[in-house]
């Protein structure tokens, strides 16, 4: 999920040469990173100067979060994700469950943090973001996002429950990965810091067996 220290995640993950998307944006050469006191890595991204690279990922990115619930369970997701090596944020946590089915080799980094600070967090700055499995279920992520959805969300949801759908969510991301021992890292950005963090997934992206 998003608000998960997913900009270090970017950042770590352009230093080990990765092209990465990342919500509305799409990074293809790392940016200085400046360390706040937690080891938070705070970080003025520099996007991808490649006008129609953006605006192709742009695109992509729209056309996911337009995405009816009817409409994902047979959307073959291969034709959009093919030309990307990483992504990140939303619409990807949402459609996990149906991308991890088209890439069962797929390297999964699941980034989370303790889930009450999540919801309390992401009531506070992203407060119209789909809950988890709501565009799943009841309507697309842009229809959520611009309001025109009647659906619980981080503002209006009690932050109990937001905590546990993070939980659950985080859950379902373990439970679903093929083989977790080699597909499956678990970073928490905030309590381990951004320079473990970095070792973490440096690592396990070392890791090529599969």
């Amino acid at each position: 999920e998003g608000t998960t220290g997913t900009h270090a995640i970017v950042q770590i993950l352009l230093q080990q040469g990765l092209t990465v998307g990342h919500y509305d944006h799409f990074f293809d050469r790392p940016a200085p990173t400046e360390l706040a006191d937690d080891g938070w890595a705070q970080t003025n991204f520099s996007a991808t100067k490649d006008e129609a690279k953006w605006q192709e990922w742009y695109a992509d990115m729209n056309a996911l979060s337009s995405l009816l619930p009817r409409e994902i369970p047979g959307f073959d997701f291969r034709p959009i994700l093919d030309k990307y090596e990483a992504v990140t944020d939303l619409p990807f946590p949402e459609l996990f469950p149906y991308i991890i089915r088209q890439y069962p080799k797929a390297k999964v980094i699941l980034s989370t943090r303790d889930p009450l600070t999540w919801a309390r967090k992401r009531a506070s700055d992203h407060p119209t973001n789909p809950l988890p499995f709501q565009s799943l279920t009841l309507a697309a992520m842009t229809e959520i996002i611009n309001g025109h959805a009647q659906v619980a969300r981080p503002s209006n949801a009690h932050e109990l429950t937001s905590a546990l759908l993070f939980s659950v969510h985080n859950t379902l991301v373990a439970c679903m990965t093929p083989n977790p021992s080699e597909q499956l890292v678990v970073v928490d950005v905030f309590s381990d810091g951004f320079e473990a963090s970095k070792r973490k997934i440096a690592e396990f992206l070392v890791n090529d067996d599969l």
